[in-house]
């Protein structure tokens, strides 16, 4: 296989990860797989070599890792993170 169809076949996955995340009652499963789907956002934009997109959304991982910590410790994420 070549690397774009290793980039659909994980961006496939990033996108169930993201779809699944809507349907948890609470904010840390919400959390939990909208971090994994990101992850396989970026896997899956390695694999077509489009690095500047990476980055891009890895500054939304850095955002959802961010609520995660806020959300565990049981307060609000400053207005500047949203």
């Amino acid at each position: 296989m070549d690397e774009a169809s290793w980039s659909l076949i994980v961006s496939f996955v990033a996108m169930s990860f993201l779809v699944a995340s809507y349907f948890f009652k609470n904010k840390i499963g919400y959390l939990c797989f909208q971090g994994l789907g990101i992850v396989f956002l970026i896997l899956s934009y390695f694999f077509v070599g489009a690095y500047f997109a990476m980055l891009g959304i890895s500054v939304g991982l850095v955002r959802v890792f961010v609520y995660f910590i806020y959300e565990v410790k049981g307060r609000t994420a400053p207005i500047a993170w949203a």
